[in-house]
């Protein structure tokens, strides 16, 4: 009797699992259907699925505003029409390669969208099928303010390049055996010499008369010691041979032991000054002559 019972029991059991199963079984695509959906929803990202000829199946929130649309309108429609003809070219490569690799693709694209603003996205591109037909899942990540800013970033970086390089001063940096490891492009002027002829080919002192390089040596053993000199007057020799005078400034740059590791100068070409000093000296040496002279015939002078 009690096995029986627990037989019919097992047997019920058994049927209302089995006419259950199908329920679950409906339910179950329907509600794993929801979740992509929402997850879709979710991506802070543009999220597209595309046709083999390019026309979107399906595009989330984030990627229909990137679009500048409502999502009814772009269903259907080529995401080429929103590309000018040069990342039409470079969309289709991308999935082209995605084709190729289970890896997927990498891109930059350029969207038009209607009311006319630019977005630059970065475009990762899978291939997959769906029901036999190969489609493509985009994911569009919007980079126009962070490129905004590297575009601004690198202008800045060119002008302060372009300050350096064309001082109306040299500027050049030596190691601590005075080697030349940077020198701007009005120096090189100056000297007469290309940039790989100096840099870490040449000694400052290489760049002197033979008469100066002792003054030079104490002046940057002061540097070294001290971490600043100032108004370091010298002789620099050009390539031709022809030399010219100039007045240095240099600090010290060191590393976190107070080691010295390199020293950055400017240097001002005083050729003009020294040439007027030196006017100007052999002038008053001529007036102080010439009053010597006066004294001998002028009584009381």
């Amino acid at each position: 009797m009690g096995n029986h019972w627990i037989s019919e029991s097992a047997s019920r059991m058994s049927m209302k699992v089995r006419q259950r199963r199908p329920h679950q079984a409906l339910r179950q695509p329907e509600e794993n259907s929801d979740r992509y959906r929402e997850l879709c929803e979710f991506l802070p990202w543009g999220y597209l699925v595309l046709e083999e000829s390019g026309h979107i199946a399906e595009i989330n929130r984030a990627a229909a505003s990137l679009l500048g649309e409502a999502r009814a309108d772009l269903l259907g429609t080529p995401l080429q029409a929103h590309l000018s003809d040069t990342y039409v070219g470079l969309l289709l490569d991308s999935l082209a390669q995605a084709s190729r690799t289970d890896l997927g693709s990498e891109s930059h694209l350029e969207l038009s969208a209607r009311d006319g603003r630019i977005r630059h996205v970065e475009l990762h591109a899978q291939r997959f099928y769906d029901f036999g037909k190969p489609r493509y899942r985009l994911a569009l990540l919007d980079v126009t303010e962070t490129r905004s800013s590297n575009l601004a970033l690198r202008l800045i970086a060119d002008e302060m390049r372009d300050l350096y390089q064309n001082a109306p001063c040299g500027y050049h940096s030596l190691d601590a055996d005075a080697m030349v490891i940077q020198i701007n492009e009005t120096e090189l002027r100056w000297l007469g010499y290309r940039r790989d002829e100096v840099v870490r080919k040449l000694k400052l002192t290489d760049l002197m008369p033979l008469h100066c390089r002792g003054d030079f040596n104490n002046a940057f053993g002061t540097l070294k010691e001290q971490g600043r000199v100032r108004d370091i007057q010298v002789e620099m020799k050009r390539k031709d041979g022809s030399t010219f005078f100039a007045l240095l400034g240099a600090t010290a740059v060191r590393d976190s032991n107070g080691h010295f590791l390199e020293s950055r100068a400017s240097m001002f070409d005083i050729t003009r000054r020294k040439a007027a000093e030196d006017e100007a000296r052999c002038y008053a040496q001529r007036l102080k002559a010439m009053s010597r002279r006066a004294a001998r015939f002028i009584p009381g002078w």
